[in-house]
Order: structure tokens, then C-alpha cells, then sequence
């Protein structure tokens, strides 16, 4: 199943410690957290990694209710005579798609409760290409609400690599740069051009935004750099080398092996 990290506010996620969501693995865990609470209204919910229902209050932060960690799933979830009645998606910290249905009813069913079937509120989420606004896509209308530009209406166009500047990374820390707007660690490589020397190309891109930069950096001759295309024909190699999202895709793929 697919994960999803957290793509929210960097300050909510800096202040989140523990997870804060309760683990309800069957009815009568259920039973025991909604005694004290007004279930009309429906909660926060998130599947953890490991398939666990996490419920937290309704205004509870998607991303506390999780620890910071990446989900499965995330929504806001009502309860009606112990069973899940409505379900959503709706998470603009974790941005999960339609899909993640999946999840839900997999930590449902494991936790003995009954649920509708599918989301009875399915939303889109996309991040708009020109002013990065992320945006919940209504009644099909696939424009920004705040520069009205077009947004990617297929979900193979959400994933295309877009070339950004170098302040798409945060300060580097000793692990290495992290994306600036999902805050996850980036992945680098630097290799030489055909000209050799020490002039060097460096690029670095984030994984979960598809968005990546790259710049002339200086390397000594004295360092070796490795060569993930080594292995390929000369034909294939000169493809990734003359186009740079095509080689990004290519060594994201390579490293997510």
C-alpha cells in the first residue's frame, strides 16, 4: 500500500512529539474511548504504517494524531451503534488519495468494525504547478483557488518532475538537505560533464514532491564520484544525460529499489 508522509505546515510538524492517536484494534476498544465523548460529531483518524486504526479528536492535528510519522490513510471518520457510518479522506496534512480506502477498511475490518464500503466523502488533493497553493479539487474544477492556474487533472500528471530553485531545500543538516515544503530528506547526485575537469553537475530532488534543482558545482579530481549509469548501453545513458527530469526519474527509481 501506497504511504503518505506529511506535506503540511512546517510548524505543526515541528511541535508533534508522540503520537497522540488511540489504538483501537477491537469494538470493545472502541466502546471504552467514545464513553466520554459526543459521537455525533465525527474524529480524526489515521492509519499507521503497521495497518492501526488512530483516533483522536475532531480538531485534533492529523499529523499529532500520527506522531509525525507517514500513513496509510488519514480522514475524519463518525461512529454510529459501533460502526463506522461516515468516512473521509479529508486530510490537507497528509493529502491521501481516493484510494486509500483500502487502508481504512483493512484497519476496520481487523479491528472488528463495520464500515459503509467506501469513503462517503472522497476528496482530490493537488498542489498547483505555478504557485505551489495545495488545493481540494470540487465538482471537477481543476483550478487554483488562489491564482486560478490550471491544475493536473490525471494523477499520472501530479507526478511529473518540476525543476525548482535552490530554495527548495531547507538548511542542511547532518543527514543531509531536506524539501522545504514536506520536509522529508532529500536525495543527491553529482557527476562530471563530458568535459571532465572539476566542474561538475550537482542535482538534488525530493521523492515524495517530484520537484528537483540542479546547479555547476566543483569537485576535485582527486575525488571519485559514482556512477549509477554504468551498467546501461551508450545510447541509453546519452538519453539520461540529455534530459534532466528523465534522469531523475531514472535514479529516484534506482535508489527506491
Amino acid at each position: 500500500m501506497r504511504r503518505y508522509p506529511y506535506v503540511g505546515p512546517a510548524e505543526l510538524r515541528r511541535d508533534v512529539g508522540a503520537a497522540t492517536g488511540f489504538a483501537v484494534a477491537s469494538p470493545g476498544d472502541l466502546r471504552g474511548w467514545l464513553e466520554d465523548r459526543d459521537a455525533d460529531e465525527p474524529f480524526t483518524y489515521v492509519v499507521a504504517l503497521d495497518g492501526t486504526l488512530l483516533l483522536a479528536p475532531r480538531r485534533s492535528e492529523h499529523v499529532a494524531c500520527a506522531g509525525g510519522a507517514p500513513v496509510l490513510a488519514a480522514g475524519e471518520i463518525a461512529f454510529a451503534d459501533g460502526a463506522a457510518v461516515e468516512v473521509t479522506n479529508q486530510s490537507t496534512g497528509y493529502c491521501p488519495d481516493p484510494d486509500s480506502w483500502t487502508a481504512v477498511a483493512a484497519a476496520l475490518e481487523a479491528a472488528g468494525l463495520a464500515h459503509p464500503g467506501g469513503f462517503t466523502a472522497a476528496y482530490v488533493f493537488r498542489r498547483c504547478g505555478a504557485c505551489g497553493q495545495l488545493n481540494i479539487v470540487k465538482d471537477h474544477h481543476y483550478f487554483c483557488a488562489v491564482c486560478d492556474g490550471p491544475l493536473p487533472a490525471f494523477e499520472a500528471e501530479r507526478w511529473r518532475w518540476r525543476k525548482l530553485s535552490w530554495g527548495t531545500w531547507e538548511e542542511q543538516t547532518p543527514e543531509g538537505w531536506r524539501c522545504a515544503a514536506c520536509h522529508l530528506p532529500a536525495r543527491a547526485h553529482t557527476y562530471r560533464t563530458e568535459r571532465g575537469g572539476e566542474r561538475c553537475v550537482g542535482l538534488s530532488w525530493c521523492s515524495n514532491c517530484r520537484v528537483y534543482s540542479g546547479a555547476m558545482v566543483h569537485v576535485p579530481l582527486t575525488e571519485a564520484l559514482p556512477d549509477p549509469l554504468a551498467d546501461l548501453d551508450e545510447h541509453e545513458r546519452a538519453r539520461l544525460l540529455g534530459r534532466e527530469w528523465a534522469l531523475i526519474d531514472h535514479l529516484d527509481r534506482r535508489a527506491a529499489r
